[in-house]
């Protein structure tokens, strides 16, 4: 996974970024009413970009657009090596990578077929973002441009960090966590 480095360039969020998201639980009343507004704006305007890309996206995709993992706690982000899948009579090589979450007793597993790296941004530095455990905020579905018939998931962290997904396709799969209780029997 790549990181950017040094200076902070621009947000990869397009809509919901980390500058709004700030400037939301601002102290000054007015400033958090005029991004409130801003806000409010940014859902709508989100909404009306995200309708033609929905249209576009692989149905195992849709689900990304569907569920909302707002407050959900990070557990880990996995990048393989390349993968083969084997087809007869073709074998197609391809890079994957797997975002877990949980909420309560339900663990979310995010996997994407990737059309490019993943980069990450540095977080902000600022008392709206956490140092404490890594928490999803807000994601947002983009096309790829580098990338003919592909897309980007964009997130921004608790911690004021940004990670940056390219995928062709992408499976959203949701499961309780169980409980393992010891029988006291030995195997």
């Amino acid at each position: 996974m790549r990181r950017t480095n040094g200076k902070r360039s621009e947000s990869f969020m397009r809509f919901f970024t980390p500058e709004l998201f700030i400037r939301f639980g601002s102290n000054d009343d007015e400033e958090a009413d005029r991004a409130n507004d801003e806000w409010e704006a940014a859902i709508d305007s989100y909404e009306r970009h995200l309708t033609p890309i929905k249209k576009k996206l692989p149905q195992s995709a849709v689900p990304l657009t569907e569920t909302s993992f707002h407050d959900w706690e990070f557990l880990m982000f996995d990048t393989n090596n390349p993968s083969t899948i084997k087809v007869f009579p073709l074998k197609k090589k391809f890079h994957s990578a797997s975002l877990y979450l949980q909420s309560g007793d339900q663990v979310a597993d995010l996997f994407y077929v990737l059309c490019a790296g993943v980069r990450e941004q540095l977080g902000r530095r600022h008392k709206e973002f956490g140092t404490g455990t890594k928490i999803w905020l807000y994601d947002e579905i983009h096309r790829y441009d580098k990338v003919p018939d592909s897309f980007v998931h964009r997130i921004l962290w608790s911690d004021g960090m940004e990670t940056e997904i390219p995928f062709y396709t992408a499976f959203v799969h949701t499961f309780p966590v169980h409980e393992t209780r010891s029988t006291g029997k030995a195997s």
